[in-house]
């Protein structure tokens, strides 16, 4: 991505940014996930903390759909002619990277979106997000500031009168504001948020059942943490047996899913075969149950392994590939590494040598960038995130480390593990959802840090 010298919205430092604007989905289709989570084009001020988009000239070209889109931020003192004369070397671009044979009508009819808001909707609309899809989640969003701003009897009032509201998709949309607000470190919002998660999920019906979940989730990983290396199929079938409930068994699915194997599902029948009666359809409705998860999270599995070799795909056209590496880090993870693996191999295959020397060199970069100082020096201050004064201690020890490249890097991974989260379910989220927090709590360290050393070397 180039970089551009902007202005900083609220102290009016001069910055140096990166800034995307030909997002190509046939070319790299993570930027499409960026546009849509309002990542694109984030302001990360060195100077002040100051977190925002830049608005910037930007074309949204998906050559599946035939479908190109421009968008142009109105700016004071421009014409309509010169602001065409800015997007018309981005609209070029997107024409001379296609082969000739691929170069259609649609690509000279390019639509042209007034606002974000309205290119965001169309690119949602194109996948089949309904309009009505949208509104129903900008009333969720209306909805979560309202609940935030009462509390006590009226917070509760608030909540039974918008019950049929408040579904999964609404609790997915809290962690996320609850995340933002958490991570001011605002003793006032921290509290808000507190109050209003445990009303949601003491005065919801969908809340009770997700606290359920949650503590089913907890109560079978302690179980399965007792019995450690001595799970096997027998144990983990016994297990199963004495779930008290459906819940518990989803539960015990989603953590031991390795363990469930053919042999296991046989073992399983040859148990049910043994028995009459309720305790006989009791079984047989938990091996239903655990069946219906199982190719779920199977589901799932292969759905993140073609997502890896979609990202593999992009970063081997990457020039460094070094480059294509680092702006996925966050998706390097061992099913990535299973895919790699697996494409290096193919490769060897079908001798296809180009693509086998891309891949390797993939591997290569991964391992070469798996400790380097600067992550290294990440991973030291995660650890310490735990304890304020140990962290503020470490960064102080590193002070010199810690440029403003260092903090622009910072920032990417940060906001590549909040992209990959939403990704995820489960343990993996949970996990996930750990490693975000601590770097949410190093980000502001690190960049109050920074700020001090330039205020005192004024």
């Amino acid at each position: 991505m180039p970089k551009v010298q902007a202005q900083c919205p609220n102290c009016q430092q001069p910055i140096t940014v990166e800034v995307t604007q030909v997002i190509d989905v046939g070319k790299n289709p993570q930027l499409k996930q960026k546009l849509l989570s309002g990542s694109m084009n984030i302001i990360q001020c060195p100077h002040c903390g100051f977190q925002g988009q830049l608005p910037t000239p930007m074309v949204y070209h998906d050559p599946d759909k035939e479908l190109l889109l421009t968008y142009n931020p109105p700016e004071a003192g421009l014409s309509m002619q010169e602001r065409e004369r800015k997007m018309a070397p981005l609209l070029k671009k997107v024409t001379q990277e296609l082969p000739p044979e691929e170069r259609k009508g649609y690509l000279f009819q390019p639509q042209t979106m007034m606002s974000m808001d309205s290119l965001v909707k169309r690119v949602l609309k194109e996948d089949g997000i309904t309009e009505e899809d949208i509104e129903d989640q900008e009333k969720k969003v209306k909805l979560m500031q309202k609940l935030l701003s009462r509390t006590g009897k009226e917070l509760e009032k608030l909540i039974q009168e918008n019950e049929d509201m408040i579904d999964r998709e609404f609790f997915m949309i809290f962690s996320q504001i609850a995340q933002r607000l958490v991570a001011t470190q605002n003793e006032e919002n921290v509290k808000k948020i507190q109050e209003l998660q445990e009303s949601l999920l003491d005065k919801t019906e969908i809340g009770r059942q997700i606290r359920k979940e949650s503590q089913e989730l907890e109560k079978a990983r302690n179980d399965l943490e007792r019995i450690g290396q001595n799970l096997t199929r027998n144990t983990l079938l016994e297990m199963i047996e004495k779930a008290p409930n459906e819940e518990r068994v989803k539960a015990l699915a989603s953590l031991a899913r390795p363990a469930m194997d053919y042999q296991f599902f046989q073992m399983f029948t040859e148990k049910i075969e043994q028995l009459e009666g309720e305790e006989r359809k009791s079984l047989i409705k938990k091996r239903n149950v655990l069946l219906k998860i199982t190719k779920e999270i199977d589901q799932q599995i292969e759905d993140r392994i073609s997502q890896a070799k979609e990202i593999l795909d992009t970063i081997i056209k990457a020039d460094p590939i070094k480059k294509g590496v680092m702006e996925n880090i966050s998706y390097i993870d061992e099913i990535f590494i299973q895919a790699l693996t697996s494409e290096i191999e193919l490769a060897k295959k079908e001798d296809n040598k180009e693509r086998l020397e891309r891949l390797q060199e993939v591997l290569s970069t991964i391992e070469e960038i798996s400790t380097p100082a600067e992550f290294k020096l990440i991973d030291e201050l995660l650890e310490a995130a735990d304890n304020d004064e140990k962290l503020e201690q470490k960064i102080s020890m590193h002070s010199e480390e810690i440029t403003e490249e260092f903090i622009h890097n910072l920032t990417n991974i940060l906001n590549q593990v909040e992209e990959r989260k939403k990704e995820l379910t489960g343990s993996d989220k949970e996990k996930q959802e750990d490693v975000l927090e601590r770097l949410e709590k190093v980000h502001q360290k690190v960049l109050k840090a920074s700020m001090e050393k330039k205020f005192k070397a004024d």
